[in-house]
């Protein structure tokens, strides 16, 4: 099996070649040489419109006369319905089960709701970062998801302050003790980022989500 991807970027000349090889089932090597017979099944796959392009000149027709026998059109990840199991199976496979990780309901949900511009590779490479972040044994929530995917369009919007809550205008209790205690963490352990999140068993991400905002409160920053 050869499996070509992207198909449609092509250059015209490497088109004349394989449709060559497909024609003549011989491979020749650059600059001469005796042929090597060849015998494989093909399999293409593109985001690009081929017809659209063979009509511009920019793809040889007889070439996608050859390679569009059968054709299988895959939707993008936001629009399948299975993306909840996929997100999961492919969290494991990502090395999560070998290290014992779990991701949490919250996480998952706001994962199968980002509309994942890059498909399946984007998504990937977040679930391999996410497992690279994390602990043995941890379990993976909300707050360790990227900044820039939370601040995709179509992502869960953040919960929006009670306005009529007393002792409006501060921070809440709880966000000025968490903040107080990650501060200290990081003073007692010299600043290192992975002894300090261990301490007081969060994740890595939110220790650099913490110094990301105290940099952006500084004057300047």
């Amino acid at each position: 099996m050869l499996f070509l991807d992207e198909i449609a970027e092509m250059p015209l000349a490497l088109q004349t070649r394989l449709l060559r090889v497909l024609e003549e089932r011989t491979v020749r090597p650059l600059g001469g040489g005796q042929g090597v017979a060849v015998d494989f099944d093909l399999a293409c796959a593109t985001h690009g419109d081929l017809p659209a392009l063979v009509a511009a000149g920019r793809f040889r027709a007889d070439l996608m006369y050859r390679v569009a026998g059968f054709t299988v059109a895959l939707p993008p990840l936001r629009e399948r319905a299975d993306r909840h199991a996929l997100i999961a199976r492919l969290f494991l496979e990502s090395g999560a089960a070998a290290r014992g990780l779990r991701l949490e309901d919250e996480a998952l949900e706001a994962l199968a709701a980002c509309p994942w511009p890059g498909n399946v590779r984007e998504l990937r490479s977040v679930l391999r970062s996410l497992v690279a972040l994390a602990e043995p044994g941890d379990a993976i929530g909300l707050d360790a998801l990227p900044a820039n995917l939370r601040a995709m369009p179509g992502m869960p919007a953040a919960p929006v302050p009670d306005t009529t809550s007393p002792g409006f205008g501060g921070p809440p209790p709880l966000v000025a003790i968490t903040r107080q205690a990650i501060a200290q963490a990081l003073q007692d352990c010299g600043h290192d980022v992975a002894e300090a999140a261990h301490r007081l068993g969060i994740h890595r991400s939110t220790v650099y989500r913490h110094l990301a905002r105290e940099r952006g409160r500084r004057p300047g920053g």
